[in-house]
């Protein structure tokens, strides 16, 4: 499994020249599904970082597949120490037993390098339909209450397709 994942954003031009510089490293381009659609390549690579403006994941817990397949729903949450405990100890739970999980190709824990305080949850999916329908199950449900914006809490969520 991967320890480290490495991306950074741009336009689709810039991040396919960067891919092309480096032809031994696996990477994925992806573009986002909201309204502002950004490109995102990601270096699956786990080798030392290459991008100039780097968003750096060190990979705590995974499952599955390595190579970030079909649909990438990525969520971040910054939460209280005591919260953050709390929730990764669910996402653990939810990792392990994953193997059961419709459609699910790949799920990652992370900690962003430099941001201990912000967690990242990022799960790959066969159809938008499986990603839904495990947003809306039980399984899920533990992790509800950290996606809420608080005053203690800062959530962000974004679903990726290859481009």
């Amino acid at each position: 499994m991967i320890s480290q994942l490495n991306f950074t954003f741009g336009s689709s031009s810039l991040l396919r020249d960067i891919a092309k510089k480096y032809p031994d490293r696996p990477f994925k381009l992806f573009v986002s599904s909201g309204e502002n659609a950004q490109h995102a390549l990601f270096d699956l690579s786990g080798k030392e970082n290459i991008f100039s403006s780097p968003i750096r994941l060190k990979v705590i817990k995974s499952a599955g597949a390595d190579d970030l397949r079909g649909i990438v729903y990525y969520q971040s949450f910054k939460l209280s120490t005591d919260d953050e405990q709390i929730m990764r100890k669910k996402v653990t739970d939810l990792i392990n037993d994953s193997q059961n999980v419709k459609g699910l190709n790949s799920i990652l824990m992370c900690e962003r390098v430099g941001h201990s305080q912000l967690t990242i949850l990022i799960s790959t999916w066969n159809s938008q339909k499986d990603l839904d329908q495990w947003l809306d199950s039980n399984e899920y449900a533990p992790l509800l209450e950290f996606s809420a914006r608080g005053p203690q809490n800062t959530y962000f969520s974004e679903k990726y397709t290859l481009s």
